[in-house]
């Protein structure tokens, strides 16, 4: 849904609200176009920096350890075939304990 679309709704459920308020003899919501407008575009900012942060700062444990992981595959210390080889044995180690286990 595109911001103009959204705005919109955004607007026509303010108007809803302020005629039902009105009708019941309370104040309505002093609330005009550009207000809601620049609301909604200060939220669209704030969720976009905030997904942008998580997505491109290493935040989580593993995010950390892609990122040593990926720093030492460019340095050429080890290669992708190394990094894919020690995946497919901790995958396979863990593969192994679950069915030892299950005896």
């Amino acid at each position: 849904m595109n911001p103009k679309s959204i705005t919109a709704i955004i607007v026509a459920l303010l108007a809803l609200v302020n005629l039902l308020l009105s009708a019941c003899g309370v104040s309505p919501l002093p609330v005009d176009a550009e207000g809601i407008a620049a609301g909604v575009s200060a939220v669209a900012a704030l969720g976009a920096g905030a997904v942008s942060t998580w997505y491109n700062f290493s935040i989580t444990t593993p995010a950390k350890v892609a990122d040593s992981v990926l720093a030492k595959l460019k340095s050429g210390e080890v290669t992708a075939k190394e990094v894919l080889d020690l995946l497919d044995n901790i995958t396979e180690a863990t593969n192994s304990d679950k069915c030892e286990g299950t005896d």
